[in-house]
């Protein structure tokens, strides 16, 4: 039996009326609806499918960004406490001086300790130089060995970490009140190479030294 379809119509011509049959065979549509309503199905699965992979994409992109609020939020929880400490640091250290003494430096950040007073006046004095441990024993007439013993037993650090945070509290100065490039402070505080500043910044405050400076004109700017 032949699949045929049977139209029967009228047409309007010239104001006159015609009628019109037409025949066709029908067996090709039936197999494209059949191939459409596959294709249909496919689209639909294709389209649940991608739906949920956006739908993924996009609860992830909200955890990040959540997460990254928070990380800001914690920088500058970070910066806010390390500016204290160096502030409560400077006045928990600092002597008692006469109305004609003004406070230096090293008189804020080093122990009074009479031992060892020719170390940590030679430091201040030169730590805008790349010192080392060798210069500072060299200078008091000490074996680095033994110096190494004495400045530890004494004040439990080392001089090299005696000499890191004298330029540290140094370069905290210079990026809050001047407009110093990172590479001019770096070498103003006895570092030869940046890299070596930014490596001992980023240890004594868990951040770039740029990133220090800016948190700080940041809370300048809101106080």
């Amino acid at each position: 039996m032949l699949s045929v379809e049977i139209i029967i119509s009228y047409l309007n011509y010239d104001g006159k009326e015609y009628g019109c049959i037409w025949s066709r065979d029908i067996t090709a549509r039936k197999q494209l609806e059949i191939a459409l309503k596959k294709a249909h199905q496919l689209l639909e699965c294709r389209f649940e499918e991608r739906t949920a992979q956006l739908k993924e994409v996009n609860e992830q992109l909200c955890r990040e960004i959540a997460e990254r609020q928070r990380a800001e939020v914690e920088l500058k929880k970070q910066v806010a406490l390390s500016h204290r400490c160096v502030v409560e640091l400077q006045q928990v250290s600092e002597p008692l001086l006469t109305e004609t003494e003004s406070p230096s430096a090293s008189q804020s950040l080093f122990p009074n300790c009479p031992q060892l007073s020719e170390v940590f006046n030679f430091i201040e004095s030169n730590y805008q130089q790349p010192i080392g441990l060798g210069d500072v024993a060299k200078a008091v007439g000490y074996s680095p060995a033994y110096l190494t013993d004495l400045v530890r037993r004494l004040t439990g650090q080392t001089v090299y970490r005696w000499i890191a945070e004298r330029r540290m509290t140094a370069a905290c100065s210079l990026l809050q009140e001047t407009d110093q490039t990172i590479d001019q402070i770096a070498k103003s505080v006895g570092y030869r190479y940046a890299v070596c500043f930014f490596r001992q910044f980023r240890q004594s405050f868990g951040m770039t030294p740029q990133v220090w400076r800016n948190a700080q004109r940041e809370s300048e700017a809101i106080d």
